[in-house]
């Protein structure tokens, strides 16, 4: 039996700052202010374009926002539990 054709557009993988700015109810420029003192997962860079990661967002989200340097290690121990 023929699966219906899904013509829903995929969620978004990658949000720029206005995206991120709309998930966390702030202005866009806190967006920049967050980011550049470490409390915000590290960007995406795709040329001169600068994204984050919707999921890596949710996941940063979900574990109390905790600053860039304590999300890293986080998430090292993630993926060396992930490894075993």
């Amino acid at each position: 039996m023929k699966r219906p054709l899904d013509l829903t557009p995929p969620p978004h993988l990658l949000v720029d700052a206005e995206g991120v700015a709309r998930m966390l109810g702030i202005s866009r420029a806190m967006v920049f202010k967050l980011d550049s003192s470490g409390r915000l997962p590290s960007p995406v860079r795709l040329g001169k374009c600068t994204r984050w990661r919707v999921a890596e967002l949710v996941a940063w989200g979900g574990a109390r926002c905790p600053s860039r340097e304590h999300w890293s290690v986080l998430q090292s121990n993630v993926d060396h539990e992930r490894q075993r």
